[in-house]
């Protein structure tokens, strides 16, 4: 059996990403410390990521750095899965 590591709770929560270069994105769940991504197929990755999402009931921009700990590759046909340790969260006014 697997053994937990996260620190923080998780949280199934699907929200719309835009990262840095463009790429469309949605959470899967989402933590104080990180969070999970559903991406395009064959999306590259580097060791870190920029990302950002609206949280308008609140009317809220986030935005952090994202390191990757993980990728997986074809969660299904059109999609693969990645974690990320988030890095310099922010919150700001939405524009």
């Amino acid at each position: 059996m697997a053994t937990e590591r996260r620190l923080t709770p998780r949280e199934a929560i699907q929200l719309p990403v835009v990262l840095a270069d463009g790429t469309p994105a949605q959470t899967r769940d989402v933590s104080r410390g990180g969070l999970y991504l559903i991406v395009p197929a064959g999306t590259p990755f580097d060791d870190w990521v920029r990302l950002e999402f609206a949280v308008p009931p609140v009317g809220l921009k986030f935005t952090a750095a994202g390191e990757v700990v993980r990728v997986e590759r074809a969660i299904d046909p059109d999609t693969d899965g990645v974690a990320l340790r988030l890095h310099h969260a922010r919150l700001s006014e939405l524009d």
